[in-house]
């Protein structure tokens, strides 16, 4: 088992590595949430021809707080001194329908643009909207009753319902206003009346601020309806968090790398040195007996018994030289082998090996 510490080890080092590597990829890539340039039709975060973010520039100009909801309103609903914009909000749902109904019911203010159905909150909602191709006027009865002269709305309702309608032509009505409650609902039939591209033609910027008119609170537009929900998990955390985040994952990394083993192997402390002398007994031994020259075995003879002869043996007596082998840790049977009266090969061989061992366990 590996007792290491978890950044001592290998292992623990690449888990490390890995996990903070993933975790910097995530936080660089949720580093900002992307705002597209191209998207649906009435987002206020799209800057395309059919986006609104012209809107949220005008009315941040005029010092308006603009909030873009991406939560579903009967989660979050808005309270009632915010002004809640719905562009193209045919896809609310059931849940969210009757949250808008109870926020415009208690004092709330609904701008509803574009196909947003108005199904329980007129009385009698408009019919289908019809093509327009005059210029429509009125007076749009609020904010000091300001009227507005010029709005090329290309959508209009033949049949406003129970709409009362304050800028139309004789086509139909562009724009209609409806009492639900204590509140109110500005209803536009046509979004491109304020959509990026057109919002600057005419009195068209007068009527979108004539029907978010001075809220108390926030310009709420509700965007979830668009496909951008609430960002969730590192996606939600600020942008500064995000930045600190990663410049400590990466010092976290640089600190592993510093505290971890290296993948290599390690640098040596010392001096490689030549092999001990006992390795070149043992070669120059076997080299000798190995040679075809007679005096060969002579020359390792001489230099066992001198070896012997130094630790106190008799080098003419056989039975001396076997003792001393035997009391420096040579097997007995290997020494009377090397001393013994044979002279062959297997003999070299024998003395050969004492010698070497003598000397490997002097060095020892």
């Amino acid at each position: 088992m590996n007792d290491a510490p978890l950044f001592r080890s290998k292992a623990g080092m690449g888990f490390l590595l890995v996990a903070g590597l993933l975790l910097v990829l995530g936080l660089t890539q949720s580093a900002s949430q992307p705002t597209p340039t191209e998207g649906p039709e009435g987002s206020s975060f799209a800057t395309s021809a059919a986006g609104t973010a012209a809107l949220v520039d005008l009315l941040v100009a005029n010092d308006y707080e603009v909030v873009r909801e991406r939560r579903p309103l009967e989660e979050r609903p808005p309270p009632a001194e915010d002004v809640l914009v719905i562009v193209n909000g045919s896809s609310l749902s059931a849940a969210d329908e009757l949250a808008v109904f109870d926020y415009v019911s208690t004092g709330g203010r609904l701008v509803a643009i574009g196909s947003t159905r108005l199904d329980g909150l007129a009385a009698s909602p408009p019919g289908p909207r019809g093509m327009s191709t005059e210029t429509s006027s009125g007076v749009l009865p609020v904010s000091g009753y300001d009227s507005v002269s010029r709005v090329e709305s290309r959508r209009v309702w033949p049949d406003a319902g129970s709409l009362v309608p304050v800028v139309g032509n004789a086509e139909g009505t562009a724009v209609g206003i409806e009492y639900v409650g204590e509140g109110v609902v500005i209803a536009i039939a046509d979004d491109t009346v304020i959509s990026n591209q057109l919002l600057s033609v005419g009195d068209h910027a007068l009527l979108a601020l004539l029907a978010v008119g001075e809220p108390d609170g926030a310009v709420r537009f509700v965007e979830y309806i668009h496909g951008f929900t609430q960002p969730t998990g590192l996606t939600a955390l600020p942008t500064r968090w995000k930045q600190a985040l990663i410049i400590l994952a990466v010092a976290g990394i640089v600190w592993l790398a510093a505290r971890g083993h290296r993948f290599a192997p390690a640098e040596r402390t010392s001096r490689g040195l030549a092999p001990p002398r006992s390795a070149y007994v043992d070669a120059l031994a076997f080299t000798l007996l190995g040679s075809k020259d007679p005096d060969a075995a002579g020359s390792l003879d001489t230099a066992v018994r001198t070896e012997l002869a130094r630790r106190g043996a008799d080098p003419g007596s056989p039975e001396s030289m076997i003792q001393t082998a035997v009391q420096g840790g040579i097997d007995e049977d290997l020494a009377k082998t090397a001393f013994g009266p044979g002279a062959g090969r297997h003999e070299a061989q024998a003395r050969a090996k004492v010698l070497s061992r003598l000397v490997n366990k002097e060095q020892l």
